[in-house]
């Protein structure tokens, strides 16, 4: 199945990565309004994304990409949402005395950007991530991503913990636009929180969230 919806994804990604101004493309349907939602779920691209930093003078840029879905009670159709997020990435492969993944980068996405980031794919509505990571190493192969929504009203939503096996390298056109400026992360243990930033990943395994309402087209 994963093939599949990663078609889905890339497509609807690619409708917010046009290479120039002049490019034509379907005009994307107003999202709903806000709704309440009760639970998230995230699918993560399972390669390192490569790109040119476009504020730092084109230097190589690596990070995470992804997509995020709100839920209501049951896994239906997602939702928009009126909140913030802040993603938490954990190294599995170093594990502390009392057995915890290190910590290593926070992103907090204000609501905002994060309503920016929102976009229709074959599941529905959600939001698309890229988040450069910093204190990324080449040895690190095993990661742990969690997802935290703060709604205007209510308590925290979280999302299962995912766990995901990083497996090379992709590399990513991401234009200035793309790139909003974000409210700034509050400091992890062992790095400084670099901003959430939109990319548009390319076609690779995704975790996905179990029991998502997936089109019958893509259910192979």
């Amino acid at each position: 199945m994963s093939r599949f919806l990663s078609v889905g994804l890339l497509a609807s990604l690619l409708a917010g990565c046009a290479t120039t101004e002049t490019s034509f493309r379907p005009r994307m349907p107003a999202p709903p309004g806000p709704g309440a939602p009760c639970q998230v779920h995230a699918a993560w691209e399972n390669r390192i994304m490569v790109t040119e930093d476009v504020v730092n003078n084109g230097q190589r840029l690596v990070g995470l990409a992804g997509r995020v879905y709100l839920f209501g009670e049951e896994l239906g159709h997602p939702m928009p949402g009126d909140g913030n997020a802040m993603v938490e990435l954990c190294n599995l492969d170093k594990l502390d005395s009392k057995g915890n993944p290190e910590l290593m980068e926070q992103w907090v996405i204000h609501k905002d950007d994060f309503r920016r980031l929102l976009k229709k794919d074959m599941i529905g509505w959600g939001y698309t991530l890229f988040l450069p990571w910093r204190s990324y190493r080449p040895d690190i192969t095993k990661v742990q991503l969690q997802v935290r929504y703060l709604p205007d009203k209510g308590l925290p939503l979280y999302s299962p913990p995912a766990v995901v096996s990083l497996r090379g390298e992709t590399q990513l056109t991401v234009s200035q636009r793309q790139m909003p400026s974000l409210a700034p992360s509050p400091p992890s243990t062992t790095a400084a929180a670099p901003p959430a930033t939109v990319a548009a990943p390319p076609t690779a395994s995704l975790v996905v969230p179990a029991g998502a309402n997936v089109p019958a087209a893509v259910r192979q």
